[in-house]
């Protein structure tokens, strides 16, 4: 299980270990887009966003062609403003979901060591994420096309000052029975 078909190459994993702790497995995200079907709606906001941004400088265009337009500098300052700030949301929202659901997978690597299950994400510095399997963890396990394995309960801060639950694992695993069997097996040796 140690050998996998899409390992992520640039980091040393052995690095971040304990020295008393010992590589079981690790593993990257299957490649390709992580899901499609959550970039429909920023895609279509974003498509609409485009065609405001695109009204608006036809409009200025418009203003442009006209000496006798009412709407002055001022109004042709704030719709250039408004065309620029649509215009970029629009990007944004179509090909930045986009160049980001497909980047994500292929700059995000697991691997488990007899005590600890770790996630590194690696764009311009690698950042590695350690979490201790923990005998009283929930571990779940959803199956799919691309499995994913969930293996702790984080809390983060809202932006009220709460707390939110967010579940932390590895998704888009080709073999998530394996590694689910492999965390089981953990928390059963730490009992």
């Amino acid at each position: 299980m140690n050998a996998q078909a899409n390992p992520a190459p640039w980091i040393d994993w052995q690095r971040h270990l304990a020295p008393d702790e010992t590589l079981l497995w690790h593993s990257a995200p299957v490649p390709g887009f992580a899901t499609p079907s959550r970039l429909i709606v920023p895609s279509a906001v974003g498509a609409m966003l485009l065609f405001v941004g695109y009204t608006l400088i036809q409009g200025l265009f418009d203003d442009a062609r006209q000496p006798d337009a009412a709407s002055g500098f001022m109004g042709n300052l704030l719709n250039g403003l408004g065309a620029v700030v649509a215009l970029l949301s629009g990007l944004a929202l179509t090909i930045g979901a986009w160049i980001t659901a497909y980047i994500g997978p292929r700059v995000t690597g697991y691997a488990i060591s007899d005590k600890r299950a770790y996630i590194a994400r690696h764009l311009w510095t690698t950042r590695v994420d350690s979490f201790v399997i923990a005998q009283d963890d929930a571990v779940t396990l959803e199956k799919g096309p691309l499995d994913r394995v969930l293996f702790k309960k984080t809390a983060i801060r809202d932006g009220e000052g709460g707390l939110i639950a967010q579940d932390v694992g590895f998704a888009r695993l080709a073999d998530g029975q394996e590694v689910f069997a492999l965390i089981r097996a953990i928390q059963k040796r730490s009992a």
